[in-house]
């Protein structure tokens, strides 16, 4: 007699278990503007009406859990598979759910009005 045992295969499994479920709230750092603007006498002398300096910066942190591991928690997306160009297809590395953080970025500007 030949039973059938239905189970799920172990990716099946695993999307449905509650062994990779975290608390997903975090609170992002998005986007940070500073201006400082000066006026002054001296600046006028030398043809200066005014000077301006900004500073911006973008994604600078997210505060969220651990056991999120350094991904985002916005990340969204599919799997990446990288071939060497040197190997066959059969040689190819895939990486499921590996999303990286959104870099950080800084941004310094400088103003001068005659």
């Amino acid at each position: 007699m030949d039973l059938y045992y239905p189970y799920p295969a172990n990716s099946t499994m695993y999307d449905r278990s509650t062994l990779r479920t975290v608390r997903g709230d975090f609170v992002r750092l998005q986007n940070v503007f500073l201006t400082y603007e000066l006026f002054s006498e001296k600046l006028k002398r030398f043809g200066i009406h005014s000077l301006q300096f900004m500073l911006q910066g973008n994604n600078l942190h997210v505060w969220h859990t651990g056991k999120l591991k350094g991904q985002d928690p916005e990340a969204t997306g599919q799997s990446m598979t990288y071939t060497p160009s040197n190997v066959g297809a059969g040689s190819a590395i895939t990486f499921h759910n590996t999303f990286l953080p959104l870099p950080r970025s800084y941004s310094l500007s400088v103003s001068v009005q005659f």
